[in-house]
């Protein structure tokens, strides 16, 4: 259910955003540095960052960040900044079910159903 949440919430600009001021240091600065090297506001970088990974990411990325979250005090801000430095493995090395993009063990956690058809 958290990793659906730093998707869902993470995904929104003003809550990017916020969550990067929230983070602060190393990851905030390199992070607004990037955005404003690409002419965007840091909040609307930051959506399409995590975006990008949902979108992206393979059965290795997912566990990943779900290990980065593991009994963190903040999970939202833990799986945020696990999302900022890093970046998906490419297309050659994506290990993903029949469905496409979300791994089958991603969809269950996330007491989602496939599509059926």
């Amino acid at each position: 259910m958290v990793l659906r949440e730093i998707i869902r919430s993470c995904s929104h600009p003003i809550v990017a955003e916020a969550a990067l001021r929230s983070l602060g240091g190393a990851t905030a600065l390199r992070v607004a540095s990037e955005a404003a090297s690409v002419h965007r506001d840091s909040g609307a970088h930051v959506a399409e960052r995590v975006r990008d990974f949902a979108a992206e990411a393979c059965v290795s990325d997912w566990r990943a960040l779900a290990r980065a979250i593991r009994g963190a005090d903040q999970p939202v801000l833990a799986g945020l900044k696990h999302i900022l430095e890093s970046a998906p493995k490419s297309a050659d090395d994506q290990e993903t079910d029949d469905a496409g993009a979300i791994p089958a063990w991603l969809i269950t956690a996330m007491g989602m159903r496939r599509r059926s058809g």
